[in-house]
């Protein structure tokens, strides 16, 4: 609670809504728009929709864009638009703790935290993680995995077959960090929950 981050961004609304998924966790959050001199802060977000990329920023540097990709050689922390705010706080490195009764994504790879382990996962893996990871207990949808995974016309059978490998990877251990409810979708558990 003692940070500070600044936004760098000409659109005031998507600057309205980082401010506020950052406000709970940050001291201090500033929209600054282009011109204005940028005051040394532990962390930065950068609209390059709108913002363009300032020469050496310190601290952690959170670049993002609705339009573009990632650039080559990016020195900094990418996140493609539109994200969630569970997804900002962990690019980030602001999710509150590690729970012990969720996996976790770890900042910048395409790892999970699993009872204190690393679980590399394939990008379509990792990519369905973060589905279920920001849906934050809530059920996901098949039909909604595929969009946001796959393709709307891609065969539902290989939402399945990667929950499978998902689970494969992440239940080795034993626990049970994904659960299915026919006609509900997957999810990941909840604190309320009890894993065995």
């Amino acid at each position: 609670m003692t940070s500070a981050c600044y936004i760098l961004s000409g659109d005031a609304t998507f600057a309205q809504f980082v401010r506020l998924c950052l406000c709970r966790t940050l001291r201090s959050v500033a929209v600054l728009q282009e011109g204005e001199s940028i005051p040394a802060a532990p962390y930065y977000v950068v609209d390059l929709d709108t913002y363009p990329l300032p020469r050496g920023l310190g601290g952690t540097v959170l670049c993002t864009s609705a339009l573009l990709e990632r650039p080559r050689e990016l020195p900094y922390l990418w996140l493609d638009r539109p994200f969630r705010p569970a997804r900002l706080l962990a690019a980030l490195g602001l999710a509150h703790g590690t729970a012990e009764y969720c996996p976790q994504p770890i900042e910048g790879t395409r790892g999970v935290l699993v009872e204190g382990a690393c679980v590399p996962l394939s990008k379509t893996e990792h990519a369905l993680f973060l589905a279920l990871w920001e849906a934050n207990g809530a059920f996901v949808s098949k039909e909604e995995l595929l969009r946001r995974v796959w393709s709307p016309d891609t065969d539902p059978g290989i939402v399945g077959v990667y929950v499978h490998y998902l689970r494969e990877k992440l239940e080795a251990g034993g626990k049970r960090y994904i659960i299915a409810h026919r006609g509900r979708g997957y999810r990941l558990p909840r604190e309320e929950d009890n894993l065995c």
